[in-house]
Parts: C-alpha cells; structure tokens; sequence
C-alpha cells in the first residue's frame, strides 16, 4: 500500500512538471525568435516529451495507459509561408519531418469547358510563383498540356522570353466565355438518358454532371434563365418515365428553372438510393418471379417446338411408308 502510495505522488510530480512545461510553451509562442521559431518551439516541445516519457512509465506499472507522443502538425517556416510537413517527436527527442504529396494539376487537352479550372490552378501555384523563372514556367506549362493544347505553343521554342507568348496564344484560343459557356450546355444536352427507374448508378451520374455543368455556368455569370427553358425539358426526357413522373407530380414543372429540377431529382434520388440500400423483401422476389417466369416461358416455347417437330415427322414417317 505504502508502494502504491509512493508511486501516486511521483506521477504528481511528474504531471505538476509537464503543467510547467505546458505553460511555458504556451508563453514562449509569441515571444518565438523571428530568426529561428521552430527550434525554440521544438526544443520546448522535446522537454515536454521526455517528462511525458518519465511519466508513462509510473503509469504502465499501475496498469494505466501510455500517453501519446506529441504530433503537432504544419508548422509555419521562418519566411511565414505554411510549410507542407508533418512533424512528430521521437523518444529520443528529435525532431522527424516526413513531407507530405504535393497537389497535381490536371493536364489540359484543349477541351474549351475545362480551361478555366486548369488555368485557375496553373496560374495559382506556377504562374504567379516568384521564385520560378519564365523557362521554368515554360517547362511545366508544357508538361501539363496535351493534344490541341499542347499543338497551340508547339511552334515556340522552350525559353524564357516565349513563356508569355505561349500563354497570350492559350488564352486566345481558350479564353472565350462564350464558348465555354457553350460547351457546358452542350455537355448537359448530350448526356446519356437513364432508362431503368432501379437504376441509380446511372442516375446518380446523371445528377452530378447536371450539378457540375450547373455551377459551372453560374460561376460564369450565366443567367439561368437564358438556358434553363432549353436545358430543363432535355433532362427530364433523359429520365426513366416513373421517375419523371414522381417528381413533376402536383408541380408547375413547364416553368421549373435548373435549380428548382435539380432539387427535386435529387430528392427522388437519394429516396431511391436509400431504398436500394435496404433491399425490400418484395424487390428480391419480385425478381426472383421475372427470372422463373423468363425460365418456364422458354422451356414452354422450346418443348412445344420440340413436340411439334416429332409429330412433323412422324406424319412424314407414316406417308413414306404408304
């Protein structure tokens, strides 16, 4: 009992100690060297870790649980600029950084309805980049263009003084509002029809590219009603007829705007997909009757075609034989 006693009061000491140490980090952070934040901050941190590593093992010994390590993350670098680590503590005390996987662009191949995304992320992390050259701007532009796009700046040789010329050429050829405003309703007339009302793969794909064209168009400024008296009766002819008539059930659906047809198809849908995901009892035998009644009308169909033929042949059979 002694023992027990002896054991509670050196984790006391051991957690009065870490409460220090906590409130010392907490004052050292603004009062962090402007040269060097991170190793004051850190060597703090190391001092808390190895107090915690005293205190745990007090503790497995009572048969409580290890504490775990400290794994503060994206620490900020001396310039100010978030630095893109992870950074844990070993038992040791040191500090290891493991550098986490870098975002990638997209690659462009010219399709016109895409040039505003991927020029939005090139020119975020490459273009607007000071500590890039123009040749090296250059390099990465072209490797992350392909086909028509790639084929527009062919012609230019890869330096530093033809990186904006290359960029001025992409932009007149793919920065055309118009266009782009285009290509997305294009996309959302031609996208395939879903004719199985069960089907909720398909119409769940059908909704995100409605959604994804929708958004794209208000982005642009586009007013919706400009397109939505043509969009609108498009896609609900892409729907299967149950479905299509579920929803527009009690509505003014000849005067629906794209938002107000979004809605209500993904209300039906997630109604839909909830009801695939429990899987009623008379769905499955439901289809179990459709597969045995597809079965027993062709063996009927095969076996009466069958009796037919003997009863074909055997009257062939019998005027051969007279």
């Amino acid at each position: 009992m002694d023992d027990l006693a002896k054991k509670k009061g050196v984790r006391g000491g051991h957690r009065a100690s870490a409460s220090k140490l906590v409130a010392k980090i907490i004052e050292a952070i603004p009062k962090a060297s402007p040269e060097s934040p991170e190793k004051d901050l850190s060597e703090a941190i190391a001092e808390l870790e190895r107090t915690l590593l005293q205190l745990d093992d007090p503790l497995g010994k009572l048969g409580g649980q290890s504490l775990p390590l400290l794994t503060p993350t994206i620490l900020t670098s001396a310039e100010g600029n978030l630095d893109q680590s992870h950074v844990s503590i070993s038992s040791a005390g040191k500090i290891i950084r493991a550098k986490l996987t870098k975002l990638r662009l997209r690659n462009f191949g010219g399709k016109i309805c895409e040039w505003p995304e991927f020029w939005n992320g090139f020119s975020s992390s490459i273009d607007n980049n000071d500590q890039l050259s123009d040749v090296d701007k250059f390099a990465y532009l072209h490797r992350y263009l392909e086909g028509p796009a790639k084929s527009t700046i062919a012609g230019l040789s890869l330096t530093g003084a033809n990186y904006k010329c290359a960029v001025e050429l992409l932009k007149k050829r793919f920065k055309k509002k118009s266009a782009v405003q285009r290509a997305h309703v294009n996309e959302l007339i031609q996208l395939p029809a879903v004719y199985k009302e069960r089907d909720t793969q398909r119409l769940r794909k059908l909704y995100d590219s409605c959604e994804a064209n929708n958004c794209a168009l208000k982005a642009l400024g586009v007013n919706k009603d400009s397109y939505s008296a043509i969009v609108v009766p498009t896609i609900m002819e892409k729907l299967p007829e149950q479905f299509r008539l579920t929803i527009t059930r009690g509505q003014n659906f000849l005067e629906w705007s794209m938002e107000e047809m979004l809605n209500a198809f993904e209300k039906e849908l997630e109604l839909c997909e909830a009801h695939n995901a429990v899987g009623t009892n008379s769905d499955r035998e439901q289809e179990r009757h459709e597969r045995n009644s597809g079965n027993i009308k062709k063996y009927g169909q095969h076996h009466h075609e069958t009796a037919a033929a003997l009863l074909a042949n055997e009257r062939r059979g019998t005027v051969y034989s007279v």
